[in-house]
């Protein structure tokens, strides 16, 4: 897959992560790659991994586990997840992705990495995933933020218009 932007894809591989087939940049980063959306000032790179590139992260590099908010269930129960951040707060990274949309349905909002495979497309120069706008837009659906509700309509225009 050819993607319309490569800094970030570039920025990932960079930081040396020993398994880089098992990433996959998702949320903003993605819609970023693809083109679809411009990069937000002071934007980061969201992106799950495995347990292995998680403690790379944290024992090589110094990064940090912090608890962060996914979005608020339907009873008003905050969602959290850990997240591993640098010290600029440039990356974003988890051991899997979330969708506050498909918790409020099933009670399971987690989506592991071979699920988020195969809603990606592999880049073939790093190996590493950049998350379809599919798979996007079920992660940002439901989540109470106004940047997500722009991001949807940005998605729901590209997959229909094609920019």
């Amino acid at each position: 897959m050819k993607f319309a932007n490569r800094e970030l894809i570039e920025e990932v591989a960079a930081l040396g992560m020993p398994y880089p087939e098992e990433i996959v940049i998702n949320h903003g980063a993605a819609l970023v790659i693809r083109g679809i959306r411009p990069e937000r000032e002071n934007g980061d790179i969201d992106m799950a991994t495995n347990l292995e590139n998680n403690q790379y992260l944290e024992h090589e590099l110094g990064f940090r586990a912090v608890r962060m908010l996914v979005g608020i269930s339907k009873e008003g129960k905050e969602r959290t997840v850990i997240s591993r951040r640098d010290d600029k707060d440039r990356f974003d990274i988890h051991r899997w992705d979330f969708s506050m949309y498909r918790y409020n349905r099933t009670g399971k909002g987690r989506i592991y990495l071979p699920e988020l495979g195969t809603m990606s497309d592999q880049d073939p120069e790093t190996g590493i995933w950049v998350a379809k706008p599919e798979l996007v837009a079920l992660t940002k659906r439901e989540t109470g933020r106004p940047q997500d509700e722009e991001d949807l309509r940005r998605i729901a225009q590209y997959l229909e218009l094609g920019y």
